[in-house]
């Protein structure tokens, strides 16, 4: 995560997202280690439609998501907790397929606005 940027800081020490293709959907998880060292996991199965889907895990702000793919390489995503918007996301991938870069405009799992810009690189 040296190439990411966390506005207010400390940055995450780490994240992992991991994203799998299921019949109904894909399946993403996330598994972060914050700045003052708190794990959080989410969990969720998406469609690219826009529809809200319900995440599980701990420890993170949102309790759904939708996404909505924009092209091939972006797509962007509304979280909501308790029926409002908390943040909104965006992802963007490389033409190769070995970077990606999420800006996440939002609250923080304390309620906090934070402008977060996140890099990750590939690992296969």
């Amino acid at each position: 995560m040296q190439k990411s940027r966390f506005l207010p800081g400390p940055g995450f020490k780490s994240e992992t997202r991991t994203y799998e293709q299921e019949k109904d959907g894909i399946k993403v998880t996330i598994r972060t280690v914050d700045g003052r060292g708190r794990d959080a996991t989410s969990i969720y199965v998406t469609t690219p439609n826009g529809e809200q889907h319900k995440v599980s895990g701990s420890g993170g702000p949102a309790d759904s998501v939708a996404l909505k793919r924009i092209n091939n390489f972006t797509a962007e995503s509304s979280l909501m907790h308790a029926g409002k918007e908390i943040a909104k996301t965006k992802r963007v991938i490389d033409e190769q397929g070995q970077t990606m870069t999420i800006t996440y405009n939002g609250l923080d799992p304390d309620g906090n606005p934070v402008n977060y810009t996140m890099v990750f690189d590939r690992i296969k």
